[in-house]
């Protein structure tokens, strides 16, 4: 028997539903039972209670799936804006990669910082960025005033560049200057130079500052170097294309210099003073005098030890200094110049080693220079020529023999005006 309405559970089965019922039949009593399945009345229920659970569930990783993509959704711009934010504090802003997004709020600050980086973009074509980078990284706003370091300088400059400017079109020439100095900065920057300004078609940058540089007369030797190779094959396919080469020449001088940030509280440049940046101008101009395309000072071939071979050049006394420097001409890196052009920077030393014995016994003797022009000659360094044999005729300006020869060397120069005038006063003086 069972109570009524009671649970009844039958091992290894269901639970059951049974209700007992007296009856009575006369003087009998009977009792009748019911029982029945609990599932008969509740399996409906708990199907149901299933499927609502199942759909909560359903609805609860719908909702954490939803709110995982909102969250990405906004985390993911806001990151990259981050990101961009990070390289542009270090001034990194090329090549940065576009934020997009359909988030109107994080759409608007993208598109301010976008505006930002152009802004960047433009003024870092007109500073050098590694001082401001250097500035930014100790947190420091540039401020006029200056510091000594040892620098190695260099100034370059385009020969014949009123000619060459003289047969373009400004257009024309504009895009050419842009090629021009597109290769020269590409080897300037990839031996860790600070370019400092251009000056027309010329170029100023030194190695050693912001950033310190060590072997900075090396690099520096290395980047002018490369940059003449690079120069070399950027002639020929211009050329070919039917537009001027651009030969450049090269000066360098390592030293103290002044190093900062000069100016006026408005406008400041980090820019280098000093005796070794008016040198290093200097050793560019007197290319012209030498035929040489690169030269420098004795500082330079002093710091970079044994890494170059070089032809001492001559000794001189450059304008702005009282003392006599000397110059040398890069040949290359050493190894891998030609035996004969070793051999001629040899004999051509021995030369004039000799040249400066005879003329600290003589030093008035026109025929010294006389010899040493025609020594130039042979070896068609005409320009040299002429400077020879005007030195000659400072000392005998009745020389004969110098005044016809300049007269023929400025023929091999295609100067005939001064070959006329200096030929014209040879037939004077002949007898």
């Amino acid at each position: 028997g069972s109570k009524p309405g009671s649970l009844l559970r039958f091992d290894h089965g269901e639970p059951w539903r049974a209700e007992m019922l007296p009856f009575d039949v006369g003087p009998n009593r009977f009792w009748i039972g019911v029982a029945v399945p609990e599932s008969d009345f509740l399996g409906e229920v708990a199907h149901q209670r299933n499927r609502v659970i199942l759909i909560a569930l359903l609805a609860l990783a719908a909702a954490v799936l939803l709110a995982f993509l909102l969250a990405r959704g906004f985390s993911r711009p806001l990151e990259e804006l981050v990101e961009t934010s990070h390289r542009i504090r270090a001034l990194d802003i090329e090549d940065l990669p576009s934020v997009d997004t359909r988030l109107r709020e994080v759409a608007t600050l993208a598109e301010s910082q976008s505006e930002l980086v152009s802004a960047l973009q433009s003024f870092a074509r007109n500073v050098p960025v590694d001082g401001v980078r250097e500035l930014v990284r100790r947190g420091e706003v540039a401020q006029i005033g200056g510091a000594t370091h040892t620098l190695t300088i260099l100034f370059t400059d385009i020969r014949s560049f009123t000619t060459i400017s003289e047969q373009m079109a400004p257009q024309a020439l504009a895009e050419h200057m842009a090629r021009y100095f597109e290769v020269m900065l590409a080897e300037l920057r990839a031996h860790g130079a600070t370019v400092d300004k251009f000056v027309g078609d010329a170029i100023v940058a030194f190695w050693g500052a912001p950033n310190q540089d060590d072997d900075h007369a090396l690099h520096a030797m290395r980047s002018t170097l490369a940059c003449m190779r690079s120069l070399e094959a950027a002639n020929r396919r211009w050329e070919s294309e039917g537009k001027p080469a651009m030969p450049t020449r090269f000066g360098l001088a390592t030293g103290e210099v002044v190093v900062g940030n000069i100016g006026a509280s408005t406008r400041l440049s980090y820019t280098v003073l000093g005796d070794r940046v008016n040198l290093a101008a200097r050793l560019e101009a007197l290319n012209k005098l030498y035929g040489t395309e690169a030269l420098v000072d004795a500082s330079v071939v002093e710091a970079t030890g044994e890494a170059f071979a070089w032809r001492r050049v001559d000794r001189v006394a450059v304008v702005g200094k009282n003392e006599a420097v000397d110059i040398y001409e890069p040949l290359g890196e050493t190894g891998s110049v030609p035996a004969a052009t070793e051999a001629f920077a040899r004999a051509y030393e021995s030369a004039l080693d000799a040249f400066s014995t005879a003329q600290a016994r003589k030093p008035n003797d026109a025929r010294l220079f006389n010899v040493m022009a025609f020594a130039q000659r042979r070896l068609g360094r005409f320009q040299d020529v002429t400077l020879n044999l005007e030195r000659a005729l400072e000392l005998d300006p009745r020389n004969i023999g110098a005044i016809q020869a300049l007269g023929s060397t400025y023929i091999q120069l295609r100067n005939f005006a001064e070959a006329k005038r200096w030929l014209d006063r040879y037939i004077m003086l002949a007898p």
